[in-house]
């Protein structure tokens, strides 16, 4: 019999975690600090936008940093399918983030 799905429960806020730490720098000016936090707060904000699907893939390649053949086995669809979901998270990252941009200068 195969694998039992992986459970996807609690991922969000582990994401959202790891993907603030990753723009914690190393002693920051108080401003620089509250200007990483508030762009992690974007990034996750524009994460949890993302379809289960692709919040999922983008989950486990960038804060777990998987290999696509891994996250392939561990969510039992194919190689090509989790290329193109990681692939759509990005561009559907970069519109949210570009959107949340513009809206700022308005």
């Amino acid at each position: 019999s195969s694998p039992p799905p992986a459970s996807l429960d609690g991922l969000a806020d582990e994401e959202g975690a790891q993907i603030e730490a990753a723009f914690a720098a190393q002693g920051p000016q108080p401003g620089e600090r509250a200007a990483q936090l508030e762009l992690g707060e974007k990034i996750r904000g524009a994460v949890l936008r993302l379809t289960e699907e692709q919040r999922a893939v983008f989950a486990l390649a960038e804060t777990r940093g998987m290999r696509y053949e891994d996250i392939g086995a561990v969510l039992h669809i194919p190689v090509g399918t989790v290329k193109s979901r990681m692939h759509a998270a990005a561009t559907r990252l970069r519109e949210l983030l570009a959107e949340e941009g513009r809206d700022l200068l308005r």
